[in-house]
């Protein structure tokens, strides 16, 4: 089987087991009639970056930074490192001649610049989410 079989059979897997616990779920809350009905997953602001997650009616308190600002400035620092580690580990093994470096170099650092902007484009929608529900907490 491919590779692509086996993870369309993951998928499937994953589909009838969140389309079994949402049956579940909505018959347990059909037939026990509980006061707050039971919810896969609920997340609240529960006030200053603090968040209460119930996932299938277990309740955990997560806090989470307000600012991702240092995780941002951590994957830029470290991208000019790993990119000139990369090119000398293929120049040293004798892959690539030391006329390509410069080459892999500006393909590296265009890769982590795409990767910076996928992160920047996921944290600032993650970012003003959180907000909203701290907003809609007071």
């Amino acid at each position: 089987m491919s590779r692509t079989g086996y993870l369309l059979a993951i998928l499937l897997f994953i589909l009838v087991v969140m389309a079994g616990v949402s049956v579940v779920l909505t018959e347990f809350n059909r037939m026990i009639r509980p006061a707050a009905p039971v919810n896969a997953l609920n997340l609240e602001a529960a006030g200053n970056s603090t968040y209460r997650v119930e996932i299938l009616g277990e309740e955990a308190g997560v806090k989470l930074p307000g600012d991702f600002s240092p995780a941002e400035e951590m994957f830029k620092k470290s991208h000019a490192a790993l990119v000139e580690a990369i090119c000398l580990m293929r120049v040293k093994a004798g892959h690539v001649s030391d006329n390509w470096r410069p080459a892999l170099q500006e393909t590296g650092k265009r890769l982590f610049a795409y990767g910076s902007s996928v992160f920047a484009a996921v944290v600032q929608p993650l970012q003003e989410w959180l907000q909203s529900l701290d907003a809609g907490k007071r």
